[in-house]
């Protein structure tokens, strides 16, 4: 077991489950009634928030989010759960910068991290970086991210896809497995904000790029990051789990894309008098009877007038 590996020995906190997640849960009186009081304490935070800057809100109203959310997902969440958990969402989801706000949380704790891990691997030695050992800050980085991109989760828009489809292509943190594999455990524990970032996709969106049961970096990363690419391209598009709205990088979009498939041509709509080639009416072309017909009933009129001019 490397050096590194022991001195960063913290609890790998990883994802946290949903509450409830057993269909036959029950709750007792003790608890329903506490489920009612966390409800009357997020709908007063969330009439507090309505005056705060929007770093207080987020830092006031994300453990709500989170938490309100869970319970909303829950069997038989009590009334006024869901309603409460769609206000808090869309406090959120309706201030600007929201989603950018958690990316740089996050970047702020991965650069000493990083600076931390470059002396180590330089010199073998665990250097101070902001006072702090590299144990202490790949912890402090681990729980923040944790807590933050299970933030995002919680907020389908965008604004989050577009900071979490960005986080795909961010590496610095992997740890490649040497030929030995001495650093296996290190490589294992320490994951890069590319594949927290896939994580936290693969449980938001409908047909997820790959699975993640059994997700191997080398040979599913480069997935990921081929299909940030074409959204990015306007290529395809994306739907959030339980929503008909298809997103593209910049925003909502009409129509959805999907390179994999091939594409379907729609004709215009047809009448019978309709020109397939211009779209525009024309006229029916006279058929020669039709032709032959007219010149006769002409002639036939010519020869009366003629007639009856000699007459008089």
């Amino acid at each position: 077991m490397c050096a590194r590996f022991i001195a960063l020995g913290l609890i790998h906190l990883g994802t946290i489950a949903p509450l409830h997640a057993n269909s036959n849960f029950e709750r007792s009186a003790d608890a329903i009634e506490r489920e009612r009081e966390q409800i009357a304490y997020w709908k007063a935070e969330l009439v507090k928030s309505s005056s705060m800057s929007p770093e207080k809100k987020y830092e006031s109203l994300e453990i709500g989010l989170r938490n309100i959310g869970d319970r909303s997902r829950g069997p038989n969440p009590i009334p006024g759960v869901s309603e409460l958990y769609h206000d808090i969402q869309s406090v959120f989801l309706s201030t600007p910068g929201h989603a950018e706000y958690y990316r740089d949380k996050i970047e702020g704790l991965t650069i000493p991290y990083l600076k931390s891990s470059e002396v180590w691997d330089k010199t073998g030695k665990d250097p101070m970086v902001n006072g702090k050992y590299i144990g202490t800050l790949y912890g402090e980085l681990d729980r923040a991210r944790m807590w933050s991109l299970q933030t995002l989760r919680e907020l389908p828009g965008p604004e989050t896809l577009r900071v979490l489809g960005e986080m795909l292509n961010d590496e610095r943190m992997r740890i490649k497995l040497l030929p030995d594999k001495s650093n296996l455990e290190e490589v294992h524990f320490v994951d890069s904000n590319s594949q927290e970032a896939a994580y936290t996709l693969h449980q938001m969106i409908e047909s997820p790029p790959t699975g993640m049961q059994y997700f191997d970096y080398d040979r599913d990363m480069p997935v990921w990051q081929n299909w940030w690419r074409q959204v990015k391209e306007g290529r395809r598009t994306v739907r959030f789990k339980g929503d008909f709205q298809e997103y593209g990088f910049n925003g909502p979009v009409y129509e959805a894309k999907n390179p994999d498939l091939p594409r379907v041509t729609k004709r215009p709509p047809t009448k019978d008098n309709t020109s397939m080639e211009s779209g525009k009416l024309s006229r029916p072309v006279p058929t020669p009877w039709i032709a032959g017909a007219l010149a006769a009933i002409l002639t036939g009129i010519s020869w009366v007038v003629l007639k009856r001019r000699k007459s008089i």
